[in-house]
């Protein structure tokens, strides 16, 4: 009775992770997500309404059973373990079922030859042992060779100069030419002379005797009454 227990409960946990893998949580035929259906006969993850498809091409040709709802033997468990919702590419895409599986007999048969061979290197339950293949996928990983990536160094600016080549980094002083005395703009300059293309840099005061201060500092220029408008234009 234990080992009964057990077995169930090595099945439930190993459809749950078949249905984990990332290429499982896809219908393989319309891409919903999460399946939770399948295909027994292609190992394909299915959603509800695909299910309802398959069921209409009958037993012998897709066998539909429920991930949650149905039992599962061995040997259907190791067909999903082969196979899986990653051959679903090898179909042509076609919303017609019958278009799509039409040509469909390489699959199964492709299935069925890799059924053996797990069979064969892996027979009983023992492929259901999840442990084991977590564990084989770690060693895959640790002896897989790893990538090293070198980090470089930037570029520096001395890197494109030669090292003879010493004026770029020490370069000469720049010196604008001064005026001289006998510069013809230095002396109309001092003459007060000034030609067109000059500008005059010389501030116009203009007298404060023309100004007219016609705003008082402490009132609004918007609040001057007729009378004082008028009397304004008088001066």
């Amino acid at each position: 009775m234990d080992k009964c227990k057990s077995l169930e409960a090595k099945k439930k946990a190993f459809i749950e992770h078949l249905m984990g893998l990332y290429y499982n949580k896809k219908c393989a035929d319309c891409s919903k997500a999460y399946p939770s259906w399948a295909s027994v006969t292609f190992s394909f993850f299915v959603c509800y309404d695909c299910a309802a498809q398959h069921r209409k091409f009958g037993v012998l040709k897709s066998k539909v059973k429920s991930t949650q709802m149905d039992d599962w033997n061995v040997d259907e468990l190791r067909r999903m373990y082969v196979g899986g919702n990653k051959n679903a590419y090898k179909l042509p895409e076609n919303s017609d079922f019958n278009e799509r599986y039409r040509d469909s007999q390489d699959i199964v048969k492709e299935i069925d030859e890799l059924a053996k061979k797990s069979e064969a290197e892996e027979p009983g339950v023992s492929f259901l042992e999840l442990n084991n293949k977590s564990r084989g996928t770690q060693q895959n990983t640790e002896t897989s060779p790893r990538r090293v990536i070198k980090k470089s160094q930037k570029p520096k600016f001395s890197d494109f100069i030669d090292d003879d080549d010493t004026s770029i980094l020490n370069p000469e002083p720049i010196i604008k030419d001064a005026p001289t005395r006998g510069d013809k703009n230095l002396q109309d300059l001092s003459s007060g002379e000034s030609s067109s293309e000059e500008l005059n840099l010389h501030h116009v005061k203009t007298p404060t005797a023309n100004l007219k201060r016609s705003v008082k500092p402490s009132r609004s220029p918007f609040c001057f009454s007729p009378d004082e408008i008028a009397s304004e234009d008088d001066e």
